[in-house]
């Protein structure tokens, strides 16, 4: 029967890691942040893991062909205690997964409605939930967001911004 467990890779080297593992045949996941920063003017997105220098992989521990991940090129080593892989529950990933694969809830243009609260994933305001207040047709949308106890409308490009529903 096939678990998660935890593996450790080397330095650097968690895509080269990820691409010989799925080569391989081998289910992984890897969750990334993204990240809004400024830059003298300006604002970058980038990604970074969760979990810096760990990669969940899915396999069957009966079976003898998991002893090729602690040969697999970027990888370090499995996690293990008394030299048996330790199981990660599959709560904790099921969770993790649908906390950073949740891509089935990002709104695009042709779903946006008023009255519905988002959660702002990208850009300067990114972290602030607001309500949609109106949507044009110019791919801009107006948002009343609650800004230091006071509410205040703004209006973003859709193109440029990952908006997600808010539970």
């Amino acid at each position: 029967m096939c678990k998660w467990y935890l593996l450790q890779h080397k330095p650097n080297k968690q895509n080269i890691a990820l691409e010989n593992l799925k080569r391989q045949g081998f289910e992984t996941f890897y969750p990334l942040l993204e990240n809004t920063k400024r830059t003298n003017l300006r604002f970058k997105n980038s990604f970074s893991p969760l979990f810096p220098g760990y990669i969940f992989v899915f396999f069957n521990i009966e079976d003898n062909s998991w002893i090729k991940i602690k040969y697999t090129i970027g990888v370090s080593r499995i996690i293990s205690f008394n030299s048996v892989p330790s199981k990660v529950p599959v709560d904790i990933i099921l969770a993790l997964k649908q906390k950073y694969e949740n891509y089935d809830k990002l709104l695009s243009a042709k779903n946006i409605k008023t009255g519905v609260n988002t959660k702002i994933l990208k850009g300067p305001l990114s972290g602030f939930i607001g309500k949609i207040e109106e949507y044009d047709s110019n791919s801009r949308i107006k948002i009343l967001l609650d800004f230091m106890g006071n509410q205040k409308r703004i209006s973003i490009n859709v193109d440029k911004t990952d908006l997600i529903y808010d539970d």
